[in-house]
């Protein structure tokens, strides 16, 4: 039991850590300009496509670690419940952000909170966060 809690435990910080980190370095990296429109705090579409790849990669991460710890799939599936559940949770209170401050200089976690993205956008992401852990343990077990 132990080692399921582990693997899920593991799974979902390897990535959180991993979309953390990218995403961190991306905003030092490329700035405001690359990530919001102009003016706002609408979210570009190279962003978009940015956070869906890290995400993808975050998701086979995770769910390679969490099978390589778990060593069988019900730790898999109980990760990609994880994934689910809190990416509802997102995209239902995506709809309750915080109105943005009037000046655009934040830092990376502000941005992030007051990031406007379409409605779609982050059921895609769970969709794929979700899909991606189940891909990524497919890489270290075999089917069920």
């Amino acid at each position: 039991m132990w080692r399921s809690i582990a693997a899920v435990v593991a799974g979902y910080l390897v990535m959180a850590l991993w979309v953390m980190i990218t995403l961190s370095l991306a905003w030092v990296l490329l700035g405001a300009e690359f990530a919001f429109h102009e003016g706002t705090f609408g979210v570009t579409a190279g962003w978009m496509v940015l956070n869906l790849l890290m995400g993808v990669i975050g998701a086979l991460l995770g769910g390679w670690v969490a099978a390589l710890i778990g060593r069988s799939w019900g730790p898999v599936k109980v990760l990609v419940a994880v994934v689910l559940v809190l990416g509802v949770l997102s995209a239902v209170l995506q709809r309750d952000k915080p109105e943005p401050p009037p000046e655009l200089e934040v830092t990376t976690f502000e941005a992030a909170a007051y990031a406007q993205q379409p409605a779609w956008y982050p059921w895609l992401i769970t969709a794929i966060g979700a899909g991606g852990t189940v891909l990524g343990a497919r890489f270290r077990l075999r089917p069920e």
